[in-house]
């Protein structure tokens, strides 16, 4: 039985293990940086995932981005980061992806939320 402690790249499979010093970031709520996470797994089920459950529960390891996607420290990414380091399949395709993305009304409401409390 897996531990719920222990996440894995959705690209290559590492797993990230409680104490361990490998770099996982959420997928992105963000519906088109989503999208290209997404295509560069080469992973078709996650194209049916809801966009919420890909932020919540599917990651990608540093392996996977090129250091100009890392801030200062190396410890984030920046908002525009995409995967396109050692891709283990090949991206998927426009087509597959034209459904996506799934669920995305609570990301808008967010944004929304947060437009209004600015002004």
């Amino acid at each position: 039985m897996e531990s719920r402690n222990c996440r894995k790249c959705e690209i290559c499979g590492e797993r990230k293990l409680p104490k361990s010093g490998l770099f996982l970031a959420k997928f992105p709520l963000d519906p088109d940086r989503c999208r290209l996470w997404v295509k560069a797994t080469g992973n078709e089920d996650l194209v049916n995932v809801p966009i919420e459950k890909l932020h919540q529960l599917k990651y990608a390891c540093g392996a996977h981005f090129v250091n100009e996607y890392f801030n200062a420290k190396g410890n984030r990414l920046v908002d525009t980061a995409v995967p396109t380091e050692c891709l283990a399949k090949p991206p998927l395709s426009d087509d597959l992806l034209a459904e996506f993305p799934l669920h995305v009304k609570s990301y808008y409401d967010k944004k929304s939320a947060k437009k209004r409390t600015s002004e």
